[in-house]
């Protein structure tokens, strides 16, 4: 009873209560037949020393029979393989192969889930599918359940990461209903949570993957694992939202609980979501530094499919982390036989992804695609990808202000907050592709907005006022991204205006530091030439001669000019410094 009671502890996923029962309490024991329960939690708590000690006792003892002794090489290269020691985890698999022709389909079991394991985690993706295939088919013979639930966990994660994520999600899906039929809650919940973070990763289910990460977080507070991965993954789904404070508010809440250095796999993705945050929201060299620190955490290992998806999110961020390498995507696209692989081998001009890669991953099928800017942010508008669009947009610069016409819609991205605005007033697209190229007088806008030739202030200044108001409040909080100015409007500082029909930026208020008075006001550059009379100024400025003397009196108030002579003598020159 003893034993059984530990079983079920262990496979319910309490491994914490496993050691406290069985290792660590001062007078702890447990029965022979349930050493690899123990070795297992030791292992997947991040104690692999411990685990593998007791493995190799397992190993030596005489009494212990084939299943035990396979069972508990398993779990330690479970704990091998997830602290990145891939040479010591190949070993043992290796050894576990002296039982592949036991007569016992469960010791048969272990022997090729140990192999298939191994192979997963290098990147192995093809031979990984063969041997998951076998351990399947053993733990079936054996009618061994808690197998069977292993080998469609695994099963599941090769098929998803080979390209084949339809029928993967759903073998994951058929693990998590058993896991619920077994009782192991534990396993229900990580299944589940791994079985999301695909679909979140890939771009599928956008309005039912978010609720339903944050259901796992909620009830995943005895689970750490899972309640770290859910809230990185909605960190994830904050950013490509295109909301950046959402996405870091989320990271925040997955950096409480402490990712073992052991995890590699852990720490690599923890980081690259927040290269992708940093890019919408901070800045290239922080987004940059963070895939490095990604990089280093797969140093120890040879995890190639992590690898190909670091350096393909480096492609996509502009980071340039990563010289490109065609030989080098090849060969990664090669090795592994996996989706984001040969999305890698796509962007750096190799073969393109095949016709069926948008129904299995519409994000990476969106991201390595060939289409145009315009296409390609068309669709991630229709998936509701708004922090992809400030990436996709020609000449992608440092986050800051834009504004992108997309069709017939408006995108305005402030810093990693992005929002779409799909009914636009009357000549928003005119108004802002005047203004992008720098201040306009209200004459100005008349011809280049309404193409009327004569600028009459009675007659027109009510109908320029009216439509700027109306694209201040469509803009909505970043209303005070067209600032009224003494000669007529302007965009703010660093504003940028996009149109993707062009395909190219049209203009933009530049976002170096603010340039020098002169060269902001068109009257002290002018002044800046000589003494001007009002109607000489009003004719260069080509706006009426009582507009130009309005800000004439400002200027003159400012002491930036003065006033010499009186009378139509009058000229306006630049003051002295």
């Amino acid at each position: 009873m003893v034993g059984r009671d530990l079983r079920a502890t262990f496979r319910s996923g309490l491994h914490h209560e496993v050691l406290a029962r069985a290792w660590d309490a001062p007078e702890a024991t447990f029965e022979p037949d349930d050493a690899p329960c123990v070795v297992g939690s030791l292992a997947l708590l991040g104690r692999i020393d411990e685990a593998l000690a007791l493995a190799d006792d397992v190993r030596a003892d005489p009494e212990a029979t084939d299943a035990i002794v396979a069972e508990a090489q398993f779990f330690a290269i479970v704990g091998l393989c997830h602290a990145g020691r891939y040479a010591d985890a190949e070993s043992r698999a290796r050894s576990n192969l002296r039982y592949a022709g036991a007569s016992d389909p469960k010791t048969r079991f272990f022997v090729f889930q140990g192999i298939a394991l191994f192979r997963y985690f290098v990147g192995r993706i093809g031979r990984a599918r063969l041997a998951s295939r076998r351990a399947l088919r053993e733990a079936v013979r054996a009618r061994f359940q808690y197998g069977r639930l292993l080998a469609l966990d695994l099963r599941g994660h090769v098929l998803v990461q080979r390209g084949e994520v339809n029928a993967g999600l759903r073998v994951l899906d058929q693990a998590e209903k058993l896991a619920a039929a077994l009782g192991f809650e534990g396993h229900r919940v990580s299944i589940e949570c791994a079985r999301l973070a695909y679909e979140n990763r890939h771009g599928r289910r956008e309005a039912d993957v978010e609720s339903a990460l944050t259901q796992v977080a909620i009830a995943s507070v005895g689970n750490v694992y899972a309640l770290r991965s859910a809230w990185v993954e909605l960190a994830f789904r904050g950013a490509l939202s295109g909301d950046a404070e959402r996405g870091r508010e989320a990271l925040e809440r997955a950096a409480e609980h402490t990712i073992p250095e052991s995890d590699h796999r852990g720490r690599a993705r923890f980081a690259m979501t927040l290269a992708l945050l940093a890019r919408l929201d901070r800045s290239l060299d922080e987004a940059r530094d963070a895939l490095d620190d990604a990089r280093r955490a797969l140093e120890s290992g040879h995890d190639r499919i992590l690898l190909a998806e670091l350096i393909a999110w480096d492609r996509v961020l502009g980071t340039a982390l990563f010289a490109p390498d065609r030989a080098r995507s090849e060969s990664l696209a090669r090795l592994t036989e996996g989706f984001v692989a040969r999305a890698l081998e796509a962007m750096d001009g190799g073969r393109a992804l095949g016709s069926t890669a948008a129904s299995e991953s519409p994000l990476w099928s969106l991201l390595a695609g060939d289409a145009s800017p315009a296409a390609r942010i068309a669709i991630a508008l229709r998936r509701g990808w708004l922090g992809l669009v400030p990436l996709l947009v020609p000449h992608a610069r440092e986050p800051g202000r834009d504004l992108v016409f997309a069709s017939d819609s408006l995108v305005a991205a402030d810093h990693g907050t992005v929002v779409h605005i799909t009914k636009l007033p009357g000549h928003a697209r005119e108004l802002l592709a005047a203004l992008s190229a720098g201040e306009r007088t209200k004459e100005a806008l008349i011809n280049e907005v309404w193409r009327v030739a004569r600028y009459s202030p009675q007659h027109h200044d009510a109908v320029i006022h009216t439509a700027i108001a109306r694209l201040r409040r469509t803009l909505g909080p970043l209303a005070d991204w067209i600032r009224t100015t003494p000669l007529g409007y302007a965009l703010q500082s660093g504003v940028r205006v996009v149109h993707l029909d062009a395909e190219t930026p049209i203009a933009g208020t530049p976002s170096e530091p603010e340039p020098e008075p002169e060269e902001r006001d068109p009257i002290l550059a002018l002044l800046a030439e000589r003494p001007l009379r009002s109607s000489e100024l009003a004719e260069r400025l080509r706006v009426s001669e009582a507009t130009a003397l309005r800000r004439l009196r400002a200027l003159v108030a400012t002491g930036a000019i003065t006033r010499d002579g009186t009378g139509k003598r009058t000229r306006y020159v630049l003051a002295a410094d």
